[in-house]
């Protein structure tokens, strides 16, 4: 959706060709998400402002130094929507993984059950 709309561009991705940049998907958002999680485990308040800083420190600062190495540079989307973005999407991660831990223990009561 991003390549199409063209919000951002990635200059100098791991492969080319390809229409998303798995150094994106599997890099540091991606890791610095799951130590979020694991740093913050069971605290929704601490995980939300941990987020906001790390969401922020990416957004504004490491993109702008992407940006000037010339590796990514945004588009058609400012800064502010793509912090916005990730916020919004770092709660929705975090409820999706209650809600599946939720589904697991229940799993898991009913198999001690019978």
């Amino acid at each position: 959706m991003a390549d199409k709309k063209k919000l951002w561009k990635v200059k100098n991705g791991l492969f080319r060709g390809y229409v998303l940049d798995v150094s994106y998907l599997y890099g540091l958002f991606f890791i610095v998400t799951i130590w979020f999680f694991k740093l913050t485990y069971g605290n929704f308040i601490k995980y939300l402002v941990t987020n906001i800083i790390g969401d922020y420190i990416f957004t504004f600062h490491i993109v702008k130094f992407f940006t000037k190495v010339g590796t990514f540079e945004f588009k058609k989307m400012r800064p502010n929507h793509f912090f916005i973005i990730s916020v919004f999407l770092a709660v929705v991660i975090y409820f999706y993984q209650r809600m599946i831990e939720r589904v697991i223990f229940i799993e898991k009561k009913e198999n001690v059950m019978k």
